[in-house]
């Protein structure tokens, strides 16, 4: 069974915290936005603010349960490892070969029929936190921010400010 997360109270300094809130008044604030308890949301986004990019990695909604399916004009979308793997091709293509030979490992363990979840959790932990995946394939900033251009995602921060509310060492 996996660890459980847990999330300390994140003390930033007060230029930061005032960047921070600016930014998370803007996301927050939009009509789209919405979430049960928006303090604790705050809180796990200022640990991430003060932890800084060495320690985080956001892999999310790799199925379309919170992002669109397809586009407004009928297009099938990217889920959040297709745009990386997209993305790479383009900008590293030793890195999508990598991705590539792990999706081809692994995928077909997560969607065995005959295999119980108890049996495919050891091997989506491999894939996701073993050393094959950890020493090989965390993309560079050079792919996170092609593929931020690559999504057509709406821009709320330019590229140089991605990790600016983090206190600077």
């Amino acid at each position: 069974m996996p660890t459980p997360v847990v999330f300390p109270v994140a003390m930033i300094d007060e230029n930061s915290r005032t960047i921070a809130e600016q930014n998370f008044d803007s996301i927050f604030n939009r009509p789209h936005v919405m979430m049960r308890d928006r303090d604790t949301v705050e809180r796990k986004l200022r640990v991430m603010v003060e932890g800084g990019k060495q320690k985080l990695m956001i892999i999310s909604d790799f199925d379309y349960t919170l992002s669109r399916f397809e586009d407004a004009g009928g297009t099938r979308c990217w889920t959040t490892h297709g745009v990386f793997d997209n993305c790479a091709k383009q900008v590293d293509p030793e890195l999508a070969n990598k991705f590539e030979r792990l999706k081809e490992k692994y995928f077909p363990i997560e969607f065995d029929p005959k295999l119980s979840q108890e049996q495919k959790i050891p091997y989506m932990e491999e894939w996701q936190t073993g050393e094959n995946y950890g020493k090989s394939c965390h993309p560079p900033d050079v792919v996170v921010k092609t593929c931020q251009k690559a999504d057509n995602m709406d821009k709320t921060i330019d590229e140089e400010s991605v990790y600016s509310m983090a206190p600077q060492a």
